[in-house]
């Protein structure tokens, strides 16, 4: 099937005003949960994320955190608290909460974090198109709802 822009321009140019009305807002819509929401909702968290990111970078550095990365984990205590590198303790946590407790690398540790940032990313697009194509949908049948009532009206004869 071919896709014709002569039929698209004139659905455009005999579009009533309510069909205008639901192009402009679904553009809009789509803009702002495609776009807009995306980005606004990653970056609530990104801080945060990014300085356990560097901490456990900090960690890595640091001799006394290699039995973290390498040991069995079932060996390992939880140490305290840190962001300054000093305890293991993201390293420790990354390795609490993954599926299988594996031995990691500072690579492989980038390389979760950025899968998980992707997937955020991902996640929160497909949740604005979702939301936006919703809106689109309920705005359109809106606009169909009002017109078939508008147009029950004019039926007595009275044409504008």
């Amino acid at each position: 099937m071919k896709f014709n822009f002569n039929s698209l321009k004139d659905w455009f140019s005999e579009a009533n005003g309510w069909k205008r009305i639901w192009i402009v807002s679904s553009t809009i819509c789509f803009i702002y949960f495609g776009i807009a929401f995306p980005l606004a909702e990653t970056n609530k968290g990104a801080v945060v994320r990014h300085e356990g990111l560097w901490a456990a970078e900090r960690e890595m550095k640091n001799d006394l955190c290699l039995p973290y990365m390498k040991d069995n984990f079932d060996t390992l205590i939880e140490p305290k608290y840190s962001t300054d590198g000093s305890t293991c303790w993201h390293i420790f946590n990354h390795r609490r909460f993954s599926e299988n407790k594996s031995k990691i690398t500072e690579a492989l540790f980038q390389e979760e974090f950025s899968n998980n940032e992707r997937s955020i990313w991902v996640k929160y697009i497909l949740l604005g198109l979702v939301i936006s194509t919703l809106l689109a949908l309920f705005a359109y049948l809106c606009g169909a709802i009002v017109s078939w009532v508008i147009d029950g009206f004019r039926k007595d004869g009275r044409r504008e």
